[in-house]
């Protein structure tokens, strides 16, 4: 529900969206998330990133990813790194560096739909109460956990950097 008090967006409006993967270790992960990645549906007129936070890694991680996304690319790739191990760290870190308004964390073993990030910044632009949002995920394959029960994935967090 929106507020009334609060300014709805026209539907045209458009939000940049940064996507945000925390990495540690990731360089044998990135390059099929980043190809998804590149294959986003999104229009000229919506700026968008993809920011790669390398968080303490001792591989390649940083190399990989400029190599994966190369040139002709529909949005910039940046690298930053957050010494300090840990997802909260590294999720601080990607807040901090975010160009834009809409942030969506990806992890760096999953894929996304094509249109993602038209997705996002239209349902926070057209919702500016909402701060952050959830999606629903469909497992590809099934891996067993060491528990002999079946892993799942319950939420992938998108938010808005506070004003």
């Amino acid at each position: 529900m929106i507020r009334p008090d609060v300014r709805q967006h026209h539907p045209s409006d458009r939000l940049g969206v940064s996507l945000i993967i925390c990495c540690h270790n990731g360089a044998k992960l990135l390059p099929k998330t980043l190809a998804n990645i590149r294959n986003q549906r999104v229009s000229g007129d919506l700026e968008w990133e993809v920011l790669v936070v390398d968080n303490a890694s001792t591989d390649d991680t940083a190399q990989v990813a400029y190599n994966c996304w190369g040139g002709n690319v529909p949005a910039s790739l940046r690298v930053v790194e957050e010494p300090e191990l840990g997802l909260c760290h590294a999720r601080a870190r990607g807040f901090t560096e975010a160009k834009f308004e809409a942030v969506s964390f990806i992890d760096d073993d999953n894929l996304i739909c094509p249109d993602w990030v038209a997705v996002v910044s239209e349902a926070l632009a057209m919702n500016p109460a909402v701060g952050a949002i959830g999606s629903v995920n469909r497992l590809f394959q099934m891996l067993p956990c060491r528990s002999g029960s079946d892993a799942t994935v319950s939420s992938m967090p998108v938010g808005r950097l506070p004003s």
